[in-house]
């Protein structure tokens, strides 16, 4: 059964604190971010990275040093190295998204080369710089690197049973994947692009081969850890079986409870106010996703974000919701806004896939998490208090259909005292 590879990508987890590269402070601005590492945070790392590629150089030393950073003994020296050669050589960021580009339309050594030599990289390695390409293309190509080429040692023969795309095993003849595996990695990208499209076709997830590389990921990591871990199922291309989907909803509050109590808590608090026209992200408790698209029509191209809450009504979007538990700057809180403002129907496979519109005047509501802050030292609620303020000044934002936007500080001690959830009880229910 297909679930198993959706329970392995929910579990991903790949935790990186930019902050602990050694020469952070020298970076305006940059090498702050604590990465969650669930599968939307890395996203939203991922298109932090895209958006910026042909600008800021500097985003390309943040990838490398997310690369590196499982190897504690390596990931200051390795980001030191690239980092002086790309400043010695004065390699600028669009020399560098240029040979991104070039590879994602040709991707051959030749190409593969270009972008090691901008990096600096003497040797035919194959992982850092197939990371690049990656973070730049996630809905073609995935990672690779030891633990993947593994698992597809172990079991190509298994999964390539009822694929078109078969995998290969790799050599695996350095202590890292060089240019011997190259084809190896081209038939993994292919598996992986054929995978992706079948569980994006039978699941309510729209899978990138970066998500099946993520899955392998997680379940290759557990299985070190942990004994008669659940096995990643063979993809069967048949009818979808229905069996197993709701199984996992305990797991997703489980898991919930342990990476996003707040978000748990409030979806929690909703679900008591709007029953079942309420829509939650796995975060939240859920057992789903939440795609928000710009058109009726569901592709990669048109899907905007993913947000933790929809109220849905008279079939249409009524209320959003979003909450921030570990990145609350100010950039994360009006790009978590801007998305959704620009995005005009919820597509899921729960809707059979009918677009579900935006109604005329659609409420916004952002929780952030005010645990990390220092009381009355900080300056934080009043700057959320300013960002409330002047993003209703602005609204109705043309060809938006938000209207009301609502920011609220809390924390997960105030959303168990009764008199803070009555409140927001009473807030919610006045705004259908």
């Amino acid at each position: 059964m297909v679930d198993s590879w959706k329970y392995y990508l929910d579990r991903y987890e790949y935790p990186v604190k930019l902050s602990k590269y050694e020469s952070a402070d020298t970076y305006r601005e940059k090498f702050e971010k604590d990465i969650r590492g669930d599968r939307r945070s890395t996203i939203e790392f991922e298109d932090y990275f895209r958006n910026n590629s042909k600008n800021i150089i500097d985003v390309y030393y943040e990838v490398v040093f997310w690369k590196y950073y499982s190897q504690p003994r390596f990931r200051q020296r390795g980001t030191n190295r690239i980092i002086q050669h790309v400043e010695n050589k004065n390699i600028q960021p669009h020399q560098l998204h240029e040979a991104l580009e070039g590879f994602t339309k040709s991707p051959n050594t030749r190409n593969l080369d270009k972008i090691r030599a901008l990096l600096g990289i003497k040797t035919n390695v194959l992982a850092v710089p197939l990371t690049l390409v990656a973070f730049f293309q996630p809905s073609s190509f995935p990672m690779i690197d030891n633990v993947v080429a593994k698992w597809a040692n172990q079991n190509y023969q298994k999964h390539n049973e009822f694929t078109k795309n078969k995998l290969t095993p790799f050599y695996r003849n350095y202590t890292s994947l060089r240019d011997n595996d190259f084809q190896n990695f081209l038939n993994w990208m292919e598996w992986c692009n054929e995978v992706a499209r079948y569980l994006s076709d039978i699941t309510e997830t729209l899978w990138r081969p970066r998500d099946v590389e993520m899955a392998v990921f997680t379940y290759e990591r557990l299985r070190k850890k942990q004994n008669n871990i659940r096995e990643l199922n063979q993809i069967k291309q048949s009818k979808r079986a229905h069996t197993g989907m709701i199984r996992d909803i305990r797991f997703y509050r489980e898991l919930a409870a342990t990476n996003h109590p707040l978000h748990l808590k409030i979806g929690d608090i909703f679900q008591e106010v709007f029953s079942d026209s309420l829509v939650k992200d796995t975060a939240c408790g859920g057992d789903q996703h939440i795609p928000l698209f710009v058109s009726t029509e569901k592709s990669r191209k048109t899907e905007y974000c993913n947000v933790d809450l929809l109220v849905l009504k008279d079939s249409t979007v009524q209320v959003i919701v979003e909450i921030e538990e570990s990145n609350i700057k100010t950039s994360q809180v009006t790009g978590k806004f801007l998305s959704p403002a620009l995005s005009k129907y919820y597509i899921h496979r729960k809707t059979q896939y009918n677009p579900v519109r935006m109604a005329e005047d659609v409420s916004f509501i952002q929780f952030v998490d005010t645990t990390k802050l220092k009381g009355d030292r900080t300056s934080k609620i009043d700057q959320f208090s300013n960002i409330e303020e002047s993003i209703n000044k602005i609204l109705p934002l043309k060809n938006s259909n938000i209207t009301r936007y609502r920011l609220i500080s809390t924390n997960l001690e105030k959303m168990k005292n009764q008199v803070e959830v009555d409140s927001l009880k009473k807030y919610i229910r006045s705004i259908m």
